[in-house]
């Protein structure tokens, strides 16, 4: 009832359904993941805490053209997986 009154973030969604989709996805999101290399894992996952491109090149010592290119390649390998 919290979730009808509160909204989600005071309520527990206990739909068994709707837990073995978040789950089924996370194991998806995980495995294409793994098929990137170490790099572009790294690089993803600096992305997606928020740094820029250029600020990941700068940080390894990087040209911000091979940076991004690893970036993209990274993109479309998760994409072609997931």
């Amino acid at each position: 009832d919290a979730i009808l009154y509160e909204g989600t973030e005071y309520g527990i969604d206990d739909d068994p359904a709707e837990k073995l989709k978040q789950d089924e996805l996370h194991q998806r999101v995980n495995s294409a993941f793994s098929r990137l290399t170490e790099i572009q894992q790294r690089r993803i996952l600096m992305l997606a805490g928020g740094l820029s491109e250029r600020e990941i090149a700068r940080r390894e010592g990087k040209d911000f053209k091979t940076v991004h290119e690893s970036i993209e390649a990274a993109r479309k390998r998760f994409k072609k997986f997931f």
